[in-house]
């Protein structure tokens, strides 16, 4: 399968192995998969995948809880409001450590 613009292609192979195992140690020899570039390749991609997740999990959920003071609008009795733990401040229940992902 050609890649358009590149003087590259790819090739997708199926079947049976039917090369020596000769023939598969001396290839293996020449191109072995364990080389300091590859480890390098992998330490330098683990490090930043690791980097990458952390960025967005930390950004998905705050480090410190932020809470904000907010009326709780269907609360609208002064002892129903102080039964729940509440602040009835100017005719409404105030919540004071709403989170923001309520």
């Amino acid at each position: 399968m050609p890649i358009p613009g590149l003087r590259f292609y790819v090739v997708l192979l199926a079947g049976s192995e039917r090369r020596s195992k000769q023939r598969l140690r001396y290839e293996k020899g020449l191109c072995p998969f364990w080389t300091p570039a590859n480890i390098l390749f992998f330490i330098g991609f683990i490090i930043i995948l690791s980097t990458c997740s952390y960025i967005i999990l930390s950004s998905l959920t705050p480090i410190f809880p932020l809470y904000y003071p907010t009326s709780i609008p269907w609360i609208y009795d002064k002892s129903e409001c102080e039964h729940t733990s509440r602040i009835w401040h100017d005719g409404k229940c105030w919540d004071s450590e709403h989170s923001p992902n309520f």
